[in-house]
């Protein structure tokens, strides 16, 4: 992204910034297709609406049918960015599940449990051009085969691994139960 500053009391400078989508070393790719290959972790994006506008980014992870995974992310506080899966059998046509909370810097989630083999994908995005701009972060995880999700604490800086969390029983009944990690 090029930008051109000036004063009163300089000459104009022009910079550019650059960005590292994922730790991918430039901008995530914008397109369902050309999706940006992601492995479980916590990660750090960039969207904004000037020069050039970069208002989307998409990711994709292999999964088998029959495994859960888990995606957050977190706008800026000061923009509502939104959050939407694909499944390899639909396609980009519509999205399977999707968090859209209409405020500014709230969290976005999804859990889901594939129902086909394959690379899912998801995006990220600006829903509107006044969503704001900014870094967000994002995690993806796989708790495994009867697993349940690991919580991921914001600290300040990033996502760190907190534990883990029931969310409900085998008998479906709503429990949510923490099991805290040491951070030492």
């Amino acid at each position: 992204r090029s930008s051109d500053l000036s004063t009163s009391w300089s000459t104009p400078l022009s910079f550019t910034v650059s960005q590292n989508d994922a730790n991918l070393g430039c901008d995530a790719n914008n397109y369902y297709l050309t999706a940006s290959y992601l492995a479980s972790g916590s990660y750090k994006g960039t969207l904004y609406s000037s020069n050039p506008s970069d208002s989307l980014d998409w990711y994709q992870f292999y999964v088998q049918q029959g495994q859960e995974f888990y995606i957050t992310m977190r706008p800026p506080l000061d923009a509502d960015f939104d959050l939407e899966l694909y499944s390899p059998d639909i396609g980009p046509t519509r999205p399977v599940a999707y968090s859209r909370v209409r405020a500014f810097g709230y969290s976005e989630s999804i859990s889901y449990v594939a129902n086909y083999t394959g690379n899912w994908r998801f995006r990220i995005y600006r829903p509107t051009s006044s969503a704001g701009e900014g870094q967000y972060t994002f995690s993806l995880s796989f708790p495994g085969p009867g697993g349940c999700p690991t919580l991921f604490a914001w600290n300040g800086s990033g996502y760190v691994d907190y534990g883990v969390i029931n969310i409900h029983n085998s008998s479906e009944e709503d429990v949510i139960r923490q099991v805290g990690i040491d951070p030492n």
